[in-house]
């Protein structure tokens, strides 16, 4: 890492979270060119839960450049568990903010997206900003891609075609974060961040909250109130194993003593 970034964590829930502000850690990923597969995650309650689940997911998360939180409980939690309140930095805010700042001059990006569309509306969007279509790389894998190994060739070639600054990969956890981080000896250097619904949400292919609702920490009630059968169990699950996570990496720390 350069010496122009000075990267602050704490750990917290047994990881190492970035604990600098929103602005700096753009600034980094902007105009510091990355030497390496540079992994940034985003967490929140859900891959909590993926992390206790699946063994690989964590050596991910313990592999990453950066990883933030991208949930208001976890913020609430750490401030009252370790006295301290790490900034909240969700991938929804820092995707639109990374795309606006990148250069065509400078930059070159491959987007991993779950729909055809969700491709093309990214591809245009940047296309208005000033960049050629040479300088976009993106792909829509199939499901199950991640297993077939002719499918993850075919994907490394094109992002080597690319090589990019930035690949950001919105086909969801741990799906992202685990294939980024086993091919990491073959992809470029770049800056690689699995993002999920963020991709969608500038595609305009789903709809974030208001920032009025974001403002109160409702957003995640927005969310559930649109997809209601498919989040209501997943937020029940999520809070249980949020709840076992927290207990068991306390008293491995209290151990630790």
């Amino acid at each position: 890492m350069s010496a122009g970034f000075v990267k602050k964590t704490d750990r917290l829930f047994g990881i190492d979270f970035y604990t600098g502000n929103r602005a700096d850690l753009v600034t980094a990923l902007l105009n510091e060119r990355a030497d390496s597969v540079r992994l940034v995650v985003t967490c929140n309650l859900d891959h909590l839960y993926l992390i206790e689940q699946d063994p690989a997911f964590l050596d991910a998360y313990r592999a990453a450049w950066v990883a933030t939180v991208d949930s208001r409980p976890l913020t609430f939690a750490s401030k009252i568990l370790y006295k301290v309140e790490p900034p909240l930095i969700t991938g929804s805010d820092l995707f639109p903010e990374l795309l606006d700042g990148l250069r065509p001059a400078d930059h070159r990006m491959f987007f991993v997206c779950s729909t055809d569309t969700v491709a093309e509306r990214l591809v245009e969007h940047m296309v208005a900003r000033g960049f050629t279509r040479e300088a976009i790389g993106v792909a829509v894998p199939p499901f199950g891609f991640e297993k077939d190994a002719t499918e993850t060739e075919a994907l490394l070639s094109a992002i080597r075609a690319i090589d990019p600054t930035h690949l950001f990969m919105g086909v969801g956890a741990p799906k992202s974060e685990k294939w980024i981080m086993q091919h990491r000896a073959t992809l470029p250097a770049t800056y690689a961040l699995g993002l999920g619904a963020s991709l969608d949400f500038v595609a305009g292919v789903k709809t974030r909250a208001p920032e009025w609702v974001q403002s109160i920490s409702m957003e995640w009630m927005y969310r559930l109130l649109q997809e209601p059968k498919r989040l209501t169990s997943r937020y029940v699950k999520d809070g249980l194993a949020f709840v076992r996570h927290v207990r068991r990496v306390r008293a491995e720390e209290r151990r630790a003593r």
